[in-house]
């Protein structure tokens, strides 16, 4: 069988994927077992709040390629007052940070994005959740600020901002703001990516608000496991179209512009820009995207 493709990466999300290891197990053995026939490469994507990483977890994925997103609500004392077991108010910060460590120890082909959902105020203590990360590899760890939905742009603090990533280069940390230089369109953009859900309805985007029928754009075939896609709806989103106003942008080549969902709801030229939802004006985003290439350069050199 002649397989056209290069690379195999499941994502796991949720909710809490590792409620259902399992599953995953299941999954992954499978898909280990077809990616070694047909030589593809496989990688496993988790988006965790890592709290149930366990010893036996981390050995069996030793055996393969592995990302993991996890998300930190800020500080120790921050994160702790939101994120917490419920049976005993336990904050859950130090075992986040124990497990991200874990990670690194157990899975030698592991990457991790730590990503610190921030207000102004978790901006603050910003030093204090570098100092915990500070001992970890930096070709294997990358940090990435989110602003809260309660958060609006107009009330961030943009020094603030600016001087936490700045402190994160100098740790020598790839920090992405979600404005990093993309290279590449959004992953629902691409022709190739399927997301199934739980039920076998399947879709493009991870971030639309309703998993349900009328944002339903195909099914999965139980006896042969293909993907039959709403063929309307996929040219639909294939081919929408880039605003002139983004071609015509000399950070265009950095940038690609918006994904398909953004630019599907919004007027085609009257829209907030990438560095713009973060607060940037286009000087400061050429600055940082120069600083983080620059470091990129010096981890991963050719």
């Amino acid at each position: 069988m002649e397989v056209p493709y290069k690379e195999l990466k499941i994502s796991f999300f949720g909710g809490e994927p590792l409620k259902n290891f399992a599953a995953i197990k299941e999954i992954l053995n499978f898909a280990k077992k077809f990616t070694v026939e047909n030589k593809v490469i496989l990688t496993a994507d988790f988006t965790t709040n890592a709290t149930l990483l366990t010893e036996e977890m981390l050995l069996y994925l030793q055996n393969f390629t592995c990302y993991f997103q996890i998300t930190l609500d800020g500080h120790k004392e921050k994160h702790d007052k939101t994120r917490f077991y419920k049976e005993n108010h336990e904050g859950t910060f130090d075992i986040i940070i124990e497990n991200i460590h874990k990670i690194q120890k157990f899975i030698p082909d592991s990457k991790i994005w730590v990503r610190i959902n921030f207000d102004n105020k978790t901006l603050e203590k910003f030093p204090e959740i570098i100092k915990d990360l500070e001992d970890l590899d930096r070709q294997k760890t990358f940090i990435i600020i989110r602003r809260v939905w309660q958060l609006s742009i107009n009330k961030m603090d943009k020094n603030l901002i600016l001087e936490c990533i700045q402190l994160a280069l100098d740790k020598k940390f790839l920090i992405d703001n979600y404005v990093m230089p993309r290279y590449n369109p959004c992953f629902a953009d691409r022709y190739n990516q399927v997301l199934i859900n739980y039920d076998g309805k399947i879709f493009k985007c991870s971030t639309i608000k309703h998993f349900d029928d009328r944002n339903i754009e195909g099914t999965i075939d139980e006896e042969t496991g293909s993907v039959e896609w709403d063929l309307n709806k996929l040219s639909e989103k294939m081919n929408i179209t880039t605003p002139e106003r983004c071609r015509k942008c000399k950070i265009f080549p950095v940038c690609l512009g918006p994904c398909g969902k953004y630019i599907s709801h919004v007027d085609n030229e009257n829209y907030l820009c990438m560095y713009q939802t973060a607060g940037f004006d286009m000087d400061e985003f050429i600055i940082y995207a120069f600083k983080y290439n620059q470091l990129e350069r010096e981890l991963f050199p050719k």
